[in-house]
Parts: C-alpha cells; sequence; structure tokens
C-alpha cells in the first residue's frame, strides 16, 4: 500500500516527522490487531472445546512431496499384490438339493432378512443376503397376477362387496 510512498518529497520536515509517527502507530496498532485476533480465534477454540465441539481444524499447508527415489526400472517400482477370493464351493460339499419357499416365511411370516438368514444358518444352509433378496423379488409373477385380480376397477368387482361409510365407533349424545 505504502510501497510507492516517498518522504523525501515532503517539503515540510515537522508534517514529514509526524507522518513517519503515524505509520509507526499504524503499525503497532496493525500488530495488535492480529495478535488480538489470534487470541480471540483459541478463546473461541477453548469454549467450543469446553462445550464438547470441535475447534477450527488445524489445516496444514500445502508442501508438494519430494520426489521419489530413481528405481532403475518399472519391475522394482510396481510390485503387484497377490489377491484372491476364496471359492466356497470348495469347502461346502454338496450332498443334496432342496426348494425351499422363502415368501412365506417373509410374507406370511413376517420374518425380516437377516432373520431368515439367521435361521438359514441354523440348520447349516449357506445364502448370501443377495441370493436372498433375488429369492424374494424376482419371479413374483403368480403373486401380481393375484394382486391385479384383488385390485381390478371398481366396474368389474361382484356385488356382494358392500361399502360402508360408517366410523365404526358409538358415540354418546351429550344430554342437555
Amino acid at each position: 500500500m505504502l510501497d510507492h510512498f516517498d518522504l523525501t518529497s515532503i517539503q515540510d520536515e515537522r508534517a514529514c516527522q509526524l507522518i513517519v509517527r503515524l505509520l509507526n502507530l499504524l503499525e503497532d496498532v496493525t500488530a495488535d490487531l492480529r495478535d488480538a485476533q489470534v487470541e480471540n480465534q483459541r478463546l473461541r477454540d477453548e469454549i467450543a472445546r469446553l462445550k464438547g465441539e470441535q475447534g477450527r481444524p488445524i489445516i496444514k499447508p500445502n508442501i508438494p512431496k519430494s520426489p521419489p527415489t530413481n528405481h532403475s526400472s518399472e519391475r522394482e517400482r510396481r510390485k503387484p499384490i497377490q489377491r484372491s477370493k476364496g471359492s466356497k464351493n470348495k469347502t461346502i460339499p454338496i450332498d443334496r438339493e432342496q426348494v425351499v419357499e422363502v415368501a412365506p416365511l417373509y410374507f406370511g411370516g413376517q420374518m425380516s432378512e437377516p432373520k431368515i438368514l439367521e435361521l438359514f444358518g441354523s440348520v447349516g444352509v449357506q445364502i448370501s443376503e443377495g441370493q436372498l433378496s433375488n429369492l424374494l423379488i424376482k419371479d413374483q409373477d403368480a403373486f401380481h397376477a393375484e394382486k391385479d385380480a384383488l385390485y381390478a376397477p371398481s366396474g368389474s368387482m361382484p356385488k356382494r362387496w358392500a361399502t360402508w361409510r360408517g366410523s365404526g365407533c358409538r358415540r354418546r349424545r351429550a344430554k342437555r
């Protein structure tokens, strides 16, 4: 801000001394302001810590990483990590196959998927969560047909169905 300000261009000696004193005072006030701001932030952080909150995070400056050591070849630098997922089929001997209906447990028995998995695990049946979910939501055409038949448009509904517009509760009249 005052980089291009030249005190020698001022002719009056007294005015020059006064400006120097004002600039020194301004510098002191600015330094005090910075110190007060740092102290205020420290106190805010302390108050937040005492309230159980988190204070202002300490963010480290962005320092570039040192260059990596020079490797002579690509193979020395990149060593592949051997990863393999073990197959369950080797450990599980299959001695029989049986079809189990899962939908009645879920819909009729009001069992959640984790409880059905727990039930299967207790009798020795291993099934994944995804496979159980697929059994419940896929290939349910028979149920959709039944639902469509039940909720057919009102014109095709049998006449024996009657509607009732009452509340179902009895009310007493207030005595006057």
